[in-house]
């Protein structure tokens, strides 16, 4: 009770006579009672008084000139069904009372008023009011408490996607290798359909032309398939930054090692599908184990395709052995690896992905190629995809020019106006040349600012958003004596006329993972053009050190 009385004064009342006597009874009892009271004379001026103001509880007599409080009572009632209404009355019609309590009304006080009767009506009324804010403010608690809990688990979530993305070591990415006359060039695609999924990959190159890769894809979804695959990753990486300290690596004992290991992760219920690939570049041969995944497709320098089905069963607790098979890569232009969340999509034409896929990369000369027809093609990813792609080529040389610039930005649009001019006299599609200008700016910025000057890309990010950047280079250009090395010109590769270019510089190397920071973050102003220029081009690689770039676009 002693609550009910403390609520009372925060409360606004509004008090509907027409008797002034009754009226100061009224605020007599009330005085001190109520934070504010406030009186009207008969019921056109109480409606009025509420519309205009906000009241907690109502005090009405029922017969007044203008308006009766029943009329009063009803037209309220249109716009506001909760709030507390106290009826006055000397009345005993029952028609009054039946109508009364139609609209609501449980609280009535019989004249004459003594200061009891009124106060307990009034506590009762605000004990609804009391229960209904109390209500309110538990729900209002629970939202907040459920959005904590989310901001809590999403923030969980993607601390631990992070981590993820940290053990999903890639060296080869849009890498090229150059050995025996050939160029090696390297891609892939990444797409998980949750923070936390259950596809995973590693891609290591481990010096000398051999590489590892390994793509797993753990059956089921969520934190359970995701836990597997990230254990499994992080194992497997371990494994081959021993090999590589103590310069004993071998594929057949890494994977009998992994066996071993995952058998005690994988729960009975569990299996997981993997693809394990060491190839040596040098003697060209690629040695595989298949585990329950999609066909490997194998595309011949004769544009033919090649399917390699798994030459293993999905992974489980009960496996005993990994097989492999040893397949040459002499007479292969390029292969294809897919987790099956690919070839299990429904493209646009209701079709499973599958029935599409040979054809699609089979049409595709690049990486880049293929991307955009499966991009096209599918209407929406139904799980998980996981994408690596080779290619080896031999582009052959129609004709190159070099060219060596100064670490100079005057120098550099120099060279970018000649080469516009150039490109005009060759009478090249304003499409092309648009998409090629634009990449040599990027590229050769991108040798200036990251390359020879040595500008990190948090710098580089802090400078722009101060706009200091050109004028911080310039200082930088003055004591700088790199060089950056262009060649261009027209290449043939599987039959096809490329305008291809290279530029190199003399720096410790980009990263093009920082490019992703780019996708992430809007706010993030590095890296934007050089993915815009990956959409352009037909083919872009790095050397493995990263400070040497080549792209083609087709002629």
């Amino acid at each position: 009770m002693s609550e009910l009385k403390n609520f009372l004064k925060n409360l606004n009342i509004l008090i509907v006579d027409d008797d002034k006597v009754s009226t100061l009874v009224l605020k007599k009892y009330l005085d001190g009672v109520f934070n504010s009271i406030h009186v009207a004379e008969n019921g056109k001026l109480g409606l009025l008084a509420f519309l205009q103001n906000k009241f907690d509880i109502i005090v009405t007599d029922v017969y007044m000139p203008e308006m009766d409080g029943i009329e009063m009572i009803k037209k309220i009632r249109q716009v506001d069904l909760e709030v507390p209404i106290v009826v006055i009355t000397s009345s005993d019609d029952i028609n009054d009372m039946k109508e009364l309590l139609n609209l609501g009304i449980g609280r009535f006080i019989q004249k004459p008023i003594t200061k009891s009767m009124l106060i307990n009506a009034l506590l009762d009324a605000s004990s609804r009011i009391v229960l209904k804010k109390r209500l309110i403010k538990e729900k209002e608690m629970e939202i907040e408490l459920l959005k904590y809990r989310d901001r809590y688990h999403t923030h969980q979530q993607t601390m631990a996607y992070k981590k993820e993305m940290s053990l999903l070591k890639n060296d080869l990415e849009k890498k090229k290798l150059s050995l025996n006359g050939y160029e090696f060039v390297f891609n892939s695609f990444y797409k998980p359909m949750e923070i936390l999924c259950g596809d995973a990959f590693i891609y290591r190159y481990l010096g000398d032309g051999k590489i590892l890769g390994v793509i797993m894809d753990t059956m089921g979804k969520g934190l359970s398939a995701s836990v597997t695959s990230v254990l499994s990753v992080a194992f497997m990486n371990h494994s081959v930054d021993k090999s590589l300290e103590n310069r004993d690596f071998d594929f057949i004992t890494t994977l009998n090692s992994f066996l071993t290991y995952v058998k005690k992760v994988l729960l009975e219920e569990e299996m997981l599908s993997a693809s394990f690939f060491f190839m040596d570049l040098n003697s060209l041969k690629c040695e595989y184990a298949h585990c329950g995944m999609p066909s490997i497709l194998l595309k011949d320098v004769k544009n033919k395709v090649f399917e390699l089905v798994s030459n293993n069963p999905p992974i489980s607790k009960f496996t005993s052995n990994i097989s492999t098979i040893c397949i040459d890569l002499k007479d292969v232009d390029s292969m294809l690896i897919v987790t099956d969340g690919l070839v299990e999509s429904f493209s646009k034409d209701e079709n499973v992905y599958l029935t599409s896929v040979s054809d699609d990369f089979k049409d595709s000369l690049f990486y880049n190629n293929f991307e955009n027809k499966f991009l096209d093609a599918i209407l929406s990813f139904s799980d998980d995809v996981t994408i690596f792609y080779f290619k080896r080529m031999k582009p052959e040389k129609l004709w190159e020019i070099n060219k060596e610039l100064n670490t100079d930005m005057d120098e550099i649009n120099e060279f970018l106006k000649e080469m516009d001019d150039f490109l005009r006299k060759k009478h090249i599609k304003d499409e092309t040349l648009s998409k090629v200008t634009v990449s040599l700016y990027e590229f050769l910025m991108n040798a200036y600012e990251h390359g020879n000057l040595g500008i990190d890309v948090d710098k580089k990010h802090k400078l722009i958003g101060d706009n200091l950047l050109e004028d911080y280079c310039r200082e930088l250009e003055k004591k700088c004596y790199k060089k950056i090395f262009v060649k261009y010109g027209i290449y043939y590769i599987n039959g096809i006329e490329f305008f291809g270019v290279t530029i190199r510089d003399e720096g410790e190397g980009f990263n093009i993972n920082m490019t992703n920071r780019a996708l992430e973050n809007i706010e993030y102003f590095c890296g934007r053009g050089i993915v815009l220029s990956n959409t352009f081009v037909d083919a872009l690689y790095y050397n493995m050190k990263g400070n040497e770039v080549t792209f083609y676009v087709r002629w």
